[in-house]
């Protein structure tokens, strides 16, 4: 995200935001390192008045994220439960080159509570 917007000057409303972005982005990315082993990942930022869209982009192709529930006493699986329970709306779309899958993207969105439309990934 850029620093103008982490600070706030660009989308006010988008400020406080930023601590629920900065939770999801950093879980997204570690399931990506975890479980999908790639050597790259992207991360995509579209900043609007009054919601914030994020996604992560890998070529792993053969693993779709997953929901874990794990127990009370577990120290991991409840990344995505987070990333769900913080955004308004979040999902798993495949990444096309043409009539080939090369990825997928995992994204979210975060939404100012006056913003009632759903937009979905950038």
């Amino acid at each position: 995200m850029s620093r103008r917007c982490a600070r706030g000057r660009r989308a006010p409303a988008l400020a406080l935001l930023l601590d629920d972005a900065r939770v999801c982005v950093s879980d997204a990315v570690a399931n990506v390192v975890q479980h999908a082993r790639v050597r790259t990942l992207a991360v995509e930022v579209t900043v609007r008045p009054h919601s914030l869209v994020v996604a992560v982009r890998d070529d792993d192709t053969t693993r779709l994220p997953w929901a874990r529930h794990p127990g009370p006493d577990d120290e991991r699986g409840r990344g995505l439960m987070l990333v769900r329970r913080l955004s308004h709306a979040s999902g798993v779309t495949w990444v096309w080159d043409g009539l080939e899958i090369v990825g997928k993207r995992v994204w979210f969105e975060l939404r100012d509570r006056e913003d009632a439309d759903p937009i979905g990934p950038a």
